[in-house]
Order: structure tokens, then C-alpha cells, then sequence
């Protein structure tokens, strides 16, 4: 992964459940996605029909289904999440590598009382960052940049207003 450069694998998936049309994909999500692509393309995105036919050539001849199944894992994660954050068992949730899933922008609307801190790479998350700007962010969602190969999610954390005497649910998806 470039430095410089948002994690093409989060750009891909994002695009993928764009292209998917599928009820496993919300129109929330939909414009959450829309709009962390458009930040990396620094412009309009809608797909054309090459592209579409691309994005399936290449599912395909790699793993034929995988979109459906990035959006049907997503929907299991966010569930799980949700029943935690409903009976009350977690006070923050952190998401390690989240790429470009809406997953805490979603829920940080909904759960108000709860903190929830983001750690991926610094590219990804000021693309992120600049598309919730946009789209309206909470006070209650800290995106955290970070080379896991130089700083470890202890250290990270620390240093941020996460909590170490709060139940906290940790997701890393992938």
C-alpha cells in the first residue's frame, strides 16, 4: 500500500457494493460509499457500462459471488454490533482496518452515548475523513490514522480519548 494513495482493496469493495444493486446494500450505505469513492476520484461517480461489465468480468474469473458476500458480511457485522450495543454490553467500539465500510458513520448517528474510534491507514482515512466532512459527521466517532506496521493498536489508542475501563467491542473484518 502506497502512503500517498487510499487502499485499493477498500476502493474495490466500495465500487462493488455500488455496482451490486442488491437489498444487502441500503440506500444509506449506498450514499456513504458514493461518497468515500468520489473523495478518492475528486469527482462524480457513476459507472459505466464498460465498468460495470469490467467489475463482473473481474468478480467472475476471481471469486464469482464475492460482492454479494462483502455485502451479506457487512450486514452479519453491523447486526452483531448493534445487539451489543443494544443490550448495553459496550460503551465504545473500535474498527481496525475499516477501509471504506459506513459501518461506525452509521452507527454513531444511532448510538449516540457510545465513543467509536476508527485505525486504518492515513490515506484512507483522510479520504474518509473528507467525505463524512461533507456528508455530516458525529462528535462521537474518532477516525484514528495509522501504519499498523509501525505503531500498534495499544499505542494508537492510548493515545486518544479511548477508554481502557470501558467494555469495548473490537471488529477487524477481513
Amino acid at each position: 500500500m502506497h502512503n500517498e494513495k487510499p487502499s485499493a482493496t477498500a476502493l474495490l469493495i466500495a465500487k462493488s457494493q455500488l455496482l451490486l444493486r442488491t437489498e444487502a446494500v441500503s440506500a444509506t450505505r449506498a450514499d456513504y460509499y458514493r461518497a468515500f469513492v468520489e473523495a478518492v476520484e475528486r469527482k462524480p461517480w457513476y459507472p459505466s457500462l464498460a465498468s460495470r461489465h469490467w467489475h463482473q468480468f473481474i468478480e467472475r474469473i476471481s471469486i464469482p459471488g464475492i460482492y454479494l458476500h462483502y455485502a451479506l458480511r457487512k450486514l452479519c457485522i453491523e447486526q452483531i454490533a448493534k445487539e451489543f450495543l443494544d443490550g448495553a454490553q459496550v460503551e465504545q467500539v473500535v474498527v481496525i482496518a475499516g477501509g471504506f465500510d459506513p459501518l461506525l458513520a452509521m452507527l454513531s448517528q444511532q448510538y449516540v452515548r457510545t465513543a467509536f474510534f476508527e485505525l486504518d491507514h492515513p490515506a484512507t482515512q483522510q479520504a474518509k475523513k473528507s467525505a463524512l466532512t461533507k456528508l455530516g459527521s458525529t462528535n462521537n466517532l474518532t477516525l484514528i490514522p495509522v501504519d499498523l506496521t509501525k505503531q500498534s493498536v495499544f499505542e494508537v489508542l492510548r493515545g486518544s480519548s479511548f477508554s481502557l475501563d470501558k467494555s469495548t467491542l473490537f471488529i477487524a473484518e477481513g
